[in-house]
């Protein structure tokens, strides 16, 4: 997720040191119904700066309106040693 890996929540290689106070803890879903207040999630940083670019990168990913959704798959492809397998569509059928 962008943010989480700049901010040292993720690996980008091997050898990478995961921060384990870092990330996004997501208190609602796709289509869950909030009102005006409700937490919809948290942001956990290491330093402040890092709180308020979570903070964007967050705001960025969540959408709110009427219509419900259009809900995506979780999981698109599956990789192995064969190769590559498309799972789905990408557009909500599998």
């Amino acid at each position: 997720m962008p943010g989480v890996t700049d901010r040292g929540g993720e690996r980008r290689a091997v050898g990478d040191r995961i921060h384990p106070g870092v990330g996004f803890l997501l208190h609602v879903g796709p289509g869950d119904r909030i009102r005006a207040g409700d937490i919809l999630g948290e942001v956990h940083a290491a330093r402040r700066e890092d709180a308020e670019r979570g903070r964007m990168v967050l705001e960025e990913a969540v959408t709110i309106g009427d219509a419900p959704p259009e809900l995506r798959p979780l999981v698109s492809h599956r990789i192995s040693r064969e190769g590559v397998e498309r799972l789905s569509d990408g557009q909500g059928a599998a």
